[in-house]
């Protein structure tokens, strides 16, 4: 009788399993595969590829025929799920936000790790991942999602992150019978056409204003 023989290499799902035939004699001998999903193939090639449409554990059959003579071997083996990564941004607008995002990736069975690149050479490992930017601009922030086979799957996303306001005034001096005058010299937002919606100045005194230059009497 022959002797059946055969290596296995698990695959994450998408990716072939690949097994090698070590059956002696190495010649003369027909073999059949059985991969235990209801699909057999005859193949006498010293290695054998298949790809499951499911992930799970599947008893792979290998049986030789050497002129009558049959015998055969089984292993279990594993198509791993993959996961399927997918996030969203719950918070954040303008580079002096907290930006908050949720990671949404699934997988049909075990848990994926997470590993953020948020587009500015930083990085996290956190599930939930929280960044704050010190630029504005386009953002391109990717996730990958790791199983603990070693299976990989990303998203990518492009944010836009809003330049804030940098606030800056002068004023003349705090007279006790003058009035301070308070020049906003805070930069346009974007560039030149960059419009600042609103001012809010708080006085120290319990006195506001929502005046762009305002006066006040100390």
């Amino acid at each position: 009788n022959p002797t059946v023989k055969f290596t296995k290499q698990n695959a994450c799902e998408g990716t072939d399993l690949v097994f090698t035939n070590m059956t002696t004699p190495t010649t003369g001998v027909n073999s059949t595969w059985n991969f235990g999903n209801g699909v057999s193939k005859a193949d006498n090639s010293t290695t054998v590829k298949y790809k499951y449409a499911k992930d799970g554990a599947y008893t792979v059959t290998l049986t030789a025929n050497l002129s009558g003579c049959i015998a055969s071997s089984s292993q279990r083996v594993y198509q791993f799920p993959k996961p399927k990564a997918d996030y969203s941004l719950d918070k954040g607008s303008c580079d002096n936000d907290m930006f908050q995002f949720s990671n949404k990736s699934t997988i049909t069975s075990g848990s994926a790790g997470a590993y953020w690149n948020f587009g500015d050479a930083t990085y996290s490992t956190e599930d939930n991942a929280t960044k704050m930017y010190s630029s504005s601009g386009a953002k391109t922030v990717k996730l990958i999602a790791t199983s603990e086979f070693g299976c990989k799957d990303s998203m990518v996303k492009t944010i836009e992150v809003l330049e804030s306001p940098k606030m800056a005034f002068v004023n003349t001096p705090t007279c006790s019978r003058t009035p301070a005058v308070f020049t906003n010299t805070t930069p346009t937002v974007g560039g030149a056409g960059g419009v600042v919606k609103s001012y809010s100045w708080n006085f120290g005194d319990g006195s506001t204003t929502a005046t762009e230059n305002p006066t006040h009497q100390y």
